[in-house]
């Protein structure tokens, strides 16, 4: 489950990253209220990925 959040995750950021470029400086309401909600989302999903993914560091 923890590779469907990391994948759930690059994906959500991927929206965050592109919501940033539309927002304009965070001037466009619009367009900053989801790319906040994506950025928590894949924060969440990321963090989630953490806790069960083992460390693969040498």
């Amino acid at each position: 489950m923890a590779w469907v959040y990391l994948v759930i995750g690059g994906l959500l950021e991927v929206g965050w990253a592109l919501g940033l470029d539309y927002s304009d400086g965070f001037t466009k309401i619009e367009f900053v209220i989801p790319t906040v909600i994506l950025f928590s989302l894949s924060f969440y999903c990321f963090a989630k990925t953490l806790k069960t993914v083992p460390d693969i560091s040498v």
